[in-house]
């Protein structure tokens, strides 16, 4: 079976009151981290996850879309759930809304670099009003007893690295935490994260730091964290292709902590791979998951890309995506992905 038996011991943290049990972190994504997807991630050991970035003027609206995207499985606690907004009235209304829903966390989105959302004033952009930014940060804190914090980039650009200065706005707002992506907006996810630039925050900021960027495998996992000494670390795209990652990174960070020295951290390819049928498994468990939460046509239909990530790199993936793509009966996905798994075999 895929799912995680027993967390491996590793170091945990506290956010304000809230205990993280360990500190490899699901990172929000558009799109990807909706309830079900978190549910399969947190089987798999993650420490803290958290939710899609969620409109706060469309939560004030009442939208019924956005409304179910705060929806979340007790077993997903700790879980964070993202809001962004310029309001700091809507946001703090937000953000109440965020904890009557039962969230272990309320976090503010000030790291996306997607057109639309920088249009508005919203995400990354709102970095470069201090006044502003103190406003919405000081009223959410306010607001709620939650814990409040906020998921930011290293600068707008590389002539105006502003993360310091964030950071110690949110010390004095009452920010719980700050997540830190090693890129500035203007290079989305382009060019390499800057670790350095993660350490030497973390070395100026008396708040816990989750650092995130380019983990791609479990060693980088726990190369970041030992390097940057943060607090936790973030996985974003590399969760969608790898789910399995958290699991393989709770294992490898327990490896590293029961050896005297670096110098004895085995390579990760000597922990056993992954099988074909572990893959099957898990596609057709999430699969099942979708059609139960959104129903076939929905369901079905948001399966596609998780299916063609997770058969990445397996032979005949590139046959198989072109088909997977068509797909419309919940019926002929699961004929589909036997069918792969069996002439992969």
């Amino acid at each position: 079976m895929f799912l995680i038996k027993e967390t491996p011991k590793t170091k945990s943290f506290y956010i304000k009151n809230v205990l993280i049990p360990n500190p490899i972190i699901l990172a929000p994504m558009a799109g990807i981290t909706d309830m079900v997807f978190r549910s399969i991630i947190k089987k798999m050991g993650a420490g803290l996850v958290y939710s899609e970035m969620i409109s706060c003027n469309a939560l004030h609206y009442g939208n019924q879309k956005t409304l179910s995207l705060m929806d979340f499985d007790k077993s997903e606690t700790p879980i964070a759930i993202q809001i962004f907004g310029t309001d700091p009235q809507l946001m703090s209304e937000a953000a109440k809304m965020v904890e009557d829903a039962g969230a272990s966390i309320v976090d503010i989105n000030l790291g996306c670099s997607v057109p639309k959302i920088i249009k508005s004033g919203a995400g990354a952009i709102l970095c470069r009003d201090s006044v502003l930014l103190g406003k919405i940060l000081e009223d959410v804190v306010r607001a709620v007893s939650i814990p409040v914090t906020i998921k930011i980039r290293k600068g707008w650009s590389n002539q105006e690295l502003n993360a310091a200065e964030v950071c110690r706005i949110a010390g004095e707002c009452g920010i719980g935490a700050i997540a830190v992506h090693g890129r500035t907006s203007a290079q989305k996810f382009s060019g390499e994260a800057d670790w350095d630039f993660i350490k030497k925050l973390k070395e100026s900021t008396n708040l816990p730091l989750i650092g995130n960027g380019d983990i791609k495998t479990p060693g980088q996992a726990v190369e970041m964290l030992e390097f940057s000494q943060c607090d936790g670390i973030m996985i974003g795209r590399e969760a969608y292709y790898n789910p399995w990652i958290f699991k393989q990174s709770l294992e490898h960070l327990e490896i590293s902590t029961k050896l005297k020295s670096k110098e004895e951290l085995p390579d990760y390819s000597t922990i056993p791979n992954l099988t074909l049928e572990d893959r099957k498994n898990l596609i057709l468990y999430h699969l099942e998951c979708l059609v139960k939460r959104y129903g076939e046509d929905r369901g079905v239909r948001k399966m596609r890309k998780f299916a063609a990530w997770q058969t990445r790199g397996l032979p005949a993936s590139a046959c198989f995506r072109d088909k997977v793509f068509y797909i419309e009966a919940h019926k002929d996905m699961i004929e589909l992905i036997d069918s792969y798994f069996m002439k992969s075999n």
